[in-house]
């Protein structure tokens, strides 16, 4: 790589919007907590999922979420450069170079039917949410449920519109087509993506189909390509993957102002080659350059079409 384009990447805000690491370290590895990846990358802003694993809902989804909140704020206070991301104002810090996190619910089963249960996550500090994981919850059924999927519940139209009440983001990665499409008719405010890739190129039922990425981008929202290798690709999956999905829907919609990174660090147990970790992040910029893609675009693509998102939703 050379130092132009490391450069060039290292002094741009970077944003990856979904890694799993705080569930990771409560269930496997603690190491995997640890800042220097993420600054070896470039990242400014690193937006930590709160995943329950299915073992544990729903008898233990609250504590479980509640320990991974904890966690954060404990590793925040032994790194005190480290700023929570609560309003629009605070981007402001991390469009100057400073590390902030944002904290992203995965799976309303953290809700347990209790539509209070936002206002107290939002308390917490939490500022987005996907609305399932891959089965069935309270507020509509994910990817895996099989034939016939449900869209939104009553209680799935409420949390939608309380979300957006609140300022928080709406993130329909895992949902099943008819909750995706209740979603988007539901929602006043932009709907994201966290982790979803491209049907067209792989036909992974966790992807996303032309219509329903540029439904997202209609909106004004964002879909995160994610790293995982069975969403990319045939083996073997390198970055060239990566640049392959988000290349797709920028031609597919026009522009580059609704693709973004969701990596899914921490979420999967392999990872295309040259992007083992964070520290690896300046490859995509390194490649989308050597395509034809402009600083300006690139600038899009690796954080600024997040930032867009969030100045907007933030209160």
């Amino acid at each position: 790589m050379t130092d132009e384009t490391m450069n060039f990447h290292m002094n741009t805000t970077v944003v990856d919007f979904h890694a799993d690491t705080l569930c990771k370290v409560l269930r496997d590895d603690p190491s995997v907590l640890d800042i220097k990846p993420l600054l070896s990358g470039g990242i400014n802003l690193q937006v930590f999922a709160l995943y329950t694993p299915e073992e544990l809902i729903p008898h233990s989804v609250i504590p479980f979420t509640l320990e991974m909140i904890d966690l954060f704020y404990k590793w925040k206070e032994e790194n005190r450069d480290i700023s929570l991301i609560l309003s629009r104002n605070d981007l402001e810090p991390v469009k100057n170079g400073r590390f902030g996190c944002l904290l992203s619910i995965e799976g309303g089963e953290a809700l347990c039917g209790k539509l209070f249960m936002l206002d107290t996550y939002y308390r917490l500090g939490v500022r987005a949410m996907t609305l399932t994981w891959s089965n069935r919850n309270l507020l509509a059924d994910g990817v895996s449920v099989g034939n016939n999927p449900g869209g939104l519940t009553k209680f799935g139209v409420e949390v939608v519109k309380k979300m957006n009440n609140l300022g928080m983001i709406v993130d329909v990665s895992h949902m099943a087509e008819p909750g995706f499409w209740d979603v988007m008719k539901v929602s006043s405010e932009p709907v994201i993506a966290s982790h979803s890739n491209c049907y067209s190129i792989r036909n992974h039922p966790r992807n996303l189909k032309d219509e329903q990425i540029l439904a997202i981008a209609e909106k004004g929202g964002v879909t995160g390509i994610t790293f995982v290798p069975h969403f990319l690709g045939e083996n073997p999956v390198t970055v060239e993957h990566v640049a392959d999905h988000i290349e797709y829907i920028v031609k597919l919609t026009g522009n580059y102002n609704s693709v973004g990174l969701g990596s899914d660090f921490h979420g999967t147990d392999n990872y295309p080659s040259g992007l083992s970790d964070a520290s690896f992040l300046p490859a995509i910029t390194e490649l989308l350059k050597k395509r034809g893609h402009t600083c300006k675009d690139i600038e899009k693509i690796i954080g600024g079409n997040w930032l867009r998102v969030l100045s907007q939703i933030l209160r």
